[in-house]
């Protein structure tokens, strides 16, 4: 696994599958941890941009494990990210 750090205030988990795939997860309980996962979001298109890396946003997706369901939108380049049950 590499580390990718996107905010030094919050902890940040990025799994590299192969040379093209990340997975981010942050656990989000309210407000604050929904504004911190969008802030995120943005500082990996920041990356991605910095290493002329494109993003397949179409392949993105939010997925909420455990009984507390997110209800915010969450976007990527302005797109909405669709909320997925598997």
């Amino acid at each position: 696994m590499n580390c990718l750090q996107l905010n030094a205030w919050y902890c940040v988990i990025v799994h590299w599958l192969g040379h093209s795939d990340v997975k981010l997860y942050v656990k989000v309980i309210g407000p604050v941890d929904e504004s911190e996962l969008q802030n995120a979001l943005s500082a990996l298109v920041s990356w991605a941009n910095s290493w002329q890396l494109s993003l397949s946003i179409d392949k993105c997706c939010v997925l909420n494990i455990g009984k507390q369901v997110v209800l915010s939108q969450f976007y990527i380049q302005d797109l909405p990210l669709p909320t997925v049950c598997s």
